[in-house]
């Protein structure tokens, strides 16, 4: 259950022109790179399994997608609306929430090694707080959502602890919530505890 406090800005353009080349604005502001050599990429067994994250066979991406089709059936059943969130944030809005600079992975560029101003999501939270304040005045409230996403933790790994894996969430949004919220939660969350 996530409590939303709501501010909106109003942002006008300040500059026509840059220095940087019109795809290095869709990619993201470089913070880093330019001159230096371009980092070496190279590793001993490059077909090896990579720590903490797992390739999915056939036979397991069917488990997968299956378990994802029966908690979305759940989760409508129950009033979410599935969003679908995009897979890379502004590490600034990432490490708002504290204490997790360590934990968030940057986004680079392999190319000059250029790392740039986005980062991988450490949990569903973040982006869903940034799609509501976005879009705050299109959603009616309270909001009932529900996310399927891949979160990643920059964290040793261990056994049954991976750096990528899936996340689900639900979530009540409102200005002000009650017990119902609370309610409808752990219900929902009870149910698919059962699948």
């Amino acid at each position: 259950m996530t409590t939303v406090t709501f501010h909106t800005t109003s942002t006008t353009p300040t500059s026509t022109t840059s220095t940087r080349k019109p795809h290095e604005e869709e990619f993201g502001e470089i913070v880093a790179g330019g001159e230096r050599a371009r980092p070496d990429y190279s590793v001993m067994h490059p077909l090896q399994a990579i720590s903490g994250y797992t390739n999915y066979s056939p036979h397991e991406m069917t488990v997968v997608s299956e378990w994802r089709k029966a908690l979305m059936h759940v989760y409508q059943l129950h009033g979410f609306t599935g969003i679908e969130l995009r897979p890379v944030e502004y590490a600034q809005n990432l490490l708002q929430k504290g204490g997790m600079g360590k934990q968030i992975y940057g986004v680079s560029r392999l190319q000059d090694g250029g790392l740039t101003k986005l980062g991988l999501p450490f949990d569903r939270t973040v982006p869903l707080a940034i799609f509501i304040a976005q879009h705050v005045h299109e959603l009616a409230f309270p909001y009932s959502r529900s996310d399927i996403g891949y979160a990643f933790r920059g964290e040793h790994a261990s056994k049954a602890r991976y750096r990528a894996f899936y996340q689900a969430d639900i979530d009540v949004i409102d200005r002000k919530l009650n017990i119902k919220a609370d309610a409808l939660v752990l219900g929902t969350t009870v149910k698919t505890n059962r699948l």
